[in-house]
């Protein structure tokens, strides 16, 4: 389950090496000029080969029950604010033959890689990170204590969609999307995904197909694969 955590004390995090398998014309284009090419979370729903693409991503069902033990689904798709960079926690040849590709990036500091790329996008204000999970149906499931059936009804006792509470319960459930964002279907499972999301501003920038960004400060953080 995605989470923040707000702490005065310092906490120390440990994070793997991650693999980028890509054709060599753009690790050349990396290591030398800094592009490095990131996706909408639509692209990769159009894509026709399932290696690379998922028409569901992102998308899935929120469920939750109410205090009289009522099941509510909320049926969504997240990430329609961000662009996404996939890489995986493991390399492997077959993965290399899998993607048809002749290259490959190792990312040795994903924290930093993803802090310089999120300060190199124009309009950027949000980024996430983390180990993909993986479930055979793309269903969260979460508690909301404080709502209750009659918070959907009006005075009349007719069921009032967008009401203040009707509201809250929605966003509370949903939260930051992060949960169905890095959620992946088992047959995925062999990719072992480590997935980077940055967030842009949508009401003053426009979110593309997909972007080119430039960021030589994100070079010291890799290295090709040997």
């Amino acid at each position: 389950m995605a989470m923040n955590v707000v702490s005065q004390k310092l906490i120390n995090i440990s994070l793997p090496n991650v693999f980028r398998y890509m054709n060599k014309q753009y690790t050349d284009l990396f290591f030398n000029e800094g592009i490095l090419r990131i996706s909408s979370f639509e692209r990769f729903r159009k894509y026709p080969d399932e290696i690379r693409g998922d028409i569901n991503e992102g998308g899935g069902v929120y469920q939750n029950y109410s205090k009289e033990n009522t099941q509510n689904l909320i049926f969504t798709n997240t990430g329609n604010n961000g662009y996404m960079f996939c890489s995986s926690l493991i390399f492997s040849e077959k993965l290399m033959k899998e993607f048809n590709v002749d290259s490959c990036i190792k990312i040795k500091n994903p924290l930093a890689f993803s802090n310089a790329i999120l300060n190199s996008i124009v309009g950027s204000n949000e980024a996430f990170l983390g180990f993909c999970n993986y479930e055979d149906h793309r269903m969260i499931n979460k508690t909301i204590n404080f709502f209750s059936d009659t918070d959907d009804l009006d005075e009349n006792g007719n069921v009032k969609i967008g009401g203040e509470k009707f509201n809250k319960r929605i966003n509370e459930t949903i939260g930051n999307g992060m949960d169905l964002m890095f959620l992946k279907e088992s047959k995925y499972q062999e990719q072992f995904e480590f997935r980077f999301v940055w967030n842009i501003d949508r009401r003053y920038f426009e979110l593309n197909e997909y972007i080119d960004v430039e960021c030589k400060e994100a070079i010291q953080y890799c290295e090709i694969v040997k």
